[in-house]
């Protein structure tokens, strides 16, 4: 925004420096021009048509050499005007067409000095009321008017050169059609054809057109910004007195009044109504700000309300001391031998310049300068008018604007200087500054594309449609929207398109800055916020193709215009190829990369917060999102760990029992905790916090298999990048706490029909091998009470658990459950491992078998029906074994129970022998169908003896 305001300080001085040409002390800050209420007719009354010589007043003219006369101020005397001539060349033809050589006129006024000269001219003058005026005039060959300000604090001069220059009294109309050219030292115009209309009864130009403009130079104007910017102003120190400082108005009217013999001037006189004029410029505008910003492709520029003389001014006849009361003739001509004499010595000439000023004043010396000149080209013209021929509502303001429209306008910034490299700021159709109020707006005028505005070297861009409005003095900005901001990426690519930033906003962006008037020229604007309402969308590179929506945005800056966060509220959505998240309100936090390139650093969200996952794109029907929902995330985007506050609640599927199954769903896994959940990258695993629980429930033809687990923390460990995937690689899955435990019910229409309960310490899942190993001391406990009763043919007389029952695992340090393979290793860890098995029988109790060891195994098959059937158990080390009512057997070494067979074997180590009911034995064999045992006697009857009492 620094830059484009450059564009309108050159606008303005365009305008000044076009008003230079009319009135020079306009442009240089000095005190305005004094309009002496001379009768310029009378400095130079041609005879009268028809006369048979020339006369003025009293005077008959012949050949006349070196004539001049002269205009004084009636009060003071001071020469005011000097006219003049070296010879009259028609000064026998009946004529009021004069020609001259070397015409010239000089002008004295307290502020400046003017010159006018040339080597030819032709005047038509007229009689009126018996004095002569000059009517029309043509000024030839090598025109000259020079212009000197007499301000020693500012010694400003200029030179003004054209071929030929025309003057129509009828429109008070100067014009040319040759050349023209300003020469200052601190600007220069260049052109061809002009047009100045002057209003005497007004005391204004009317109109001022430069047919052609080659160019014009500022000169130094880009230098001039850090000083101009600096000591500005503020509005109230333009509306009101600075403390202890008179009013300048009224010390000089006090000072007036004060004065003895001072007459004070009239209301009338003293006050000036300010003029106030538009400048326009037509055709391929192009502005060059220095070498360090470009404007191009105006077709028309309108600077308005350019100020001609806003303080109060005297006229050159308001008396400035006492003087008498005079009823001389405003001019004195005198004619000695064939010469128009100048005025007695008496007079004087203000400022030091002689009356006889020659042709010493030459043009400035002058040094071009394209680093710091401001310089404005265009193939139209220039025209200057006052403002109630622009726009009369905008003239009553008396607000000074630059407008410029083009098909489009460019606005560039220099890049590399060796190479001239210009980079694009914006691109737009429309642009209006108001110099006073400091207002920029930006818009797409006539042109049907968007407005773009460029940052960081065309690696971002913003395009809309809407109007944009930037409030200087304020420190802010407002895009109207629709809009869209796109940012390149910096990373090599070979498809551009696919490697960009895009955010969408739909209302307006408000834009505050945190400093309004940089102390230096290159310091850019600081941009502290950006606030975008009325919906925005974007579209991301950072992990592939992402996008962002929300209802309203907030981009909050550092001191390098670098974001360092955003806050986004109302429906908040991100997506990108991990899945989609959902919340109410979401900030990014921005840090630098390893290569200084700003990036997303963290996302945190306010309230609930919801994670689904994307699909894998395959069609099968294990294709299920997973779903995280939690409050107040935090996502670290630099080492990808994640957190959320509880409640929290992450659902996941899992394959079906059978995937080829016609109709077959996956099945959902709901894990639900109270505290919170973590996610660390590092280690790849997920972790809940506080009363863990975890559902897992499928549906089979003949009952619904439901698997509930419970801890105080769960950690999931996935193989690869698989955080929060829809089917997630398991790796381990480790459930800890007091009291963890594992549940698997199965239920026929409501109704319970058997429930597995597995008690432990910890419980680690790996999915390699599918193996589940609890740590103890654990128990299992098995209630198949509900069970439908299997026929009396399809009965097995000892351990059946096809059929109702109870049973018991318990007393393991360790268990490891192969699921695969149906089976479970239990082991003591020193200790003894105790089984139990109670059948149900006709809804009553059966009698219970109960066994104990330090290490059981056992293997189970699962039947067409969904029931669990033993397959074998095996127990090792000092076995025990007893039927209530029954046979109690004790085996040093091992047991095997074949449940095909029914048949138990118990054997014993060399030299210990095994035990029968109190009887030794070297090995035992029991049928538990028939009740026969099978055993060869060690002789003797032993004591039994007991590892522990069973467990009821």
């Amino acid at each position: 925004m620094t830059a484009l305001r450059r564009i309108v300080i050159g606008l303005t001085a365009l305008g000044a420096v076009l008003l230079l040409f009319a009135a020079y002390n306009y442009w240089s800050d000095t005190p305005p021009m004094e309009h002496a209420a001379t009768d310029s007719g009378q400095a130079m009354a041609p005879p009268e048509r028809g006369a048979t010589r020339p006369e003025m007043g009293q005077v008959r003219l012949g050949p006349t050499e070196m004539a001049k006369f002269t205009v004084r101020d009636p009060f003071t005397r001071k020469l005011r005007r000097l006219f003049g001539f070296y010879r009259l060349l028609n000064p026998h033809e009946d004529t009021m067409r004069w020609r001259l050589d070397r015409p010239y006129m000089n002008i004295y006024e307290d502020h400046f000095f003017c010159r006018i000269t040339s080597d030819k001219g032709t005047v038509l003058v007229e009689k009126v009321e018996g004095n002569y005026s000059p009517r029309d005039a043509e000024l030839s060959e090598n025109v000259r008017i020079y212009l000197k300000s007499l301000n020693p604090e500012d010694p400003v001069e200029c030179m003004i050169c054209m071929d030929d220059l025309n003057y129509s009294s009828e429109r008070s109309l100067f014009s040319t059609a040759g050349p023209v050219r300003l020469v200052s030292a601190e600007a220069e115009l260049v052109g061809t054809g002009m047009e100045l209309i002057y209003n005497a009864g007004k005391a204004r130009i009317e109109l001022l057109r430069i047919a052609d403009l080659d160019h014009m130079r500022i000169r130094g104007l880009a230098q001039q910004q850090t000083r101009q910017t600096k000591d500005r102003p503020t509005k109230q120190q333009v509306e009101q007195p600075s403390p202890g400082k008179p009013d300048t108005k009224s010390s000089e009217a006090t000072e007036a009044e004060s004065k003895p013999g001072t007459i004070p001037p009239t209301e009338t006189a003293a006050i000036e109504t300010p003029d106030y004029y538009f400048c326009r410029l037509t055709k391929n505008v192009v502005i060059w700000y220095g070498r360090q910003l470009k404007l191009s492709g105006g077709d028309q520029v309108d600077v308005t309300n350019i100020l001609w003389s806003s303080r109060a001014t005297k006229t050159a006849s308001e008396p400035s001391s006492p003087m008498p009361e005079t009823s001389g003739s405003k001019e004195t001509a005198e004619a000695t031998s064939g010469q128009f004499q100048v005025p007695a010595s008496e007079s004087v000439v203000v400022s030091g310049i002689p009356e006889d000023a020659g042709d010493a004043f030459t043009a400035p010396q002058v040094q071009d300068n394209d680093e710091i000149d401001v310089v404005i080209q265009c193939d139209g013209e220039v025209l200057v008018r006052p403002m109630e021929f622009f726009d009369e509502a905008l003239a009553s303001k008396n607000r000074q604007t630059v407008q410029m429209a083009g098909m489009p306008l460019h606005i560039e910034q220099a890049g590399q200087v060796q190479t001239r490299q210009m980079n694009t700021l914006a691109r737009c159709g429309a642009l209006q500054y108001e110099v006073d109020t400091q207002n920029l707006r930006m818009g797409r005028g006539n042109w049907q594309e968007d407005t773009m505005l460029n940052f960081g070297q065309e690696k971002g861009q913003l395009f809309t449609p809407g109007l944009i409005h930037y409030d200087r003095l304020g420190g802010w900005a407002d895009i109207a929207g629709p809009g869209r901001l796109v940012l390149q990426d910096t990373g090599e690519t070979t498809d551009a398109d696919n490697r960009s930033t895009e955010l969408f906003f739909e209302g307006k962006m408000h834009l505050l800055f945190a400093e309004v008037f940089p102390e230096k020229t290159a310091q850019k604007l600081i941009l502290q916020s950006a606030n975008l309402i009325g919906g925005i969308r974007g579209r991301m590179i950072s992990d592939g193709e992402s996008t962002l929506a929300a209802d309203s945005a907030r981009f909050q800056f550092d001191q390098t215009n670098v974001p360092r966060q955003a806050d986004f509220e109302g429906n908040v959505q991100m997506a990108s190829s991990q899945g989609s998240l959902f919340a109410t309100k979401a900030r990014l936090l921005f840090a630098a990369d390893k290569q200084g390139q700003t990036r997303v650093n963290a996302i945190q969200t306010d309230g609930v917060v919801t994670f689904v996952s994307s699909s894998s794109g395959t069609a099968t029907a294990t294709d299920k999102a997973a779903r995280f929902v939690g409050k107040n995330a935090l996502y670290d985007v630099t080492t990808g760990n994640a957190a959320a506050q509880g409640p929290i609640e992450f659902t996941f599927y899992v394959d079906p029992p059978d995937p080829n199954r016609p109709g077959a769903e996956p099945v959902p896994v709901v894990i639900t905790a109270t505290r919170q959940a973590e996610y660390n990258a590092a280690a790849n695993q997920i972790t809940f916090f506080g009363n863990v629980v975890g559902v897992h429930e499928m549906n089979m033809p003949e009952y619904t298999q439901k698997s509930v687990f419970e801890g105080d923390r769960l950690i999931v460990h996935l193989l690869g990048d698989q955080a929060l995937q829809s089917q997630m690689r398991l790796k381990q899955v480790s459930l800890l706490g007091n009291n963890v435990k594992v549940d698997s019910i199965r239920t026929d229409a409501g109704q319970t029909i058997s429930h597995v309960r597995l008690l432990g310490e910890r419980m680690d899942y790996f999915a390699d091998g599918e193996i589940l190993q609890v740590l103890g001391p654990g128990k299992i406990e098995l209630n198949n009470a509900n069970v439908t009763p299997l026929a009396a043919q399809d009965r097995r007389q000892g351990v059946d658990l096809r059929g109702p029952c109870y049973g018991i695992m318990q007393g393991f340090r360790t268990l490891r459950w192969y699921q695969s393979a149906d089976r479970i290793i239990a082991d003591g860890g020193g200790d003894t491992v105790q089984v139990s098995y109670q059948p149900v029988e006709n809804g009553q109790l059966g009698k219970r078998i109960w066994a104990a060891a330090p290490y059981v195994e056992a293997a189970y098959a699962q039947t067409p029906q969904g029931r669990n059937e033993l397959s074998f158990l095996d127990a090792r080390g000092d076995v025990f074994y007893y039927e209530e009512d029954g046979n109690i057997f004790v085996g040093t070494e091992s047991l095997h129970y074949d449940t095909a067979t029914s048949i138990m074997t118990l054997t014993c180590r060399p030299g210990d022998p095994c035990l029968v009911n109190g009887a030794t034995v070297s090995g035992i064999e029991y049928d538990l169908a028939t009740g026969r045992i099978q055993t060869e006697m060690e002789g003797g009857i032993g004591i039994i003896p007991f590892a522990s009492e069973p467990t009821p």
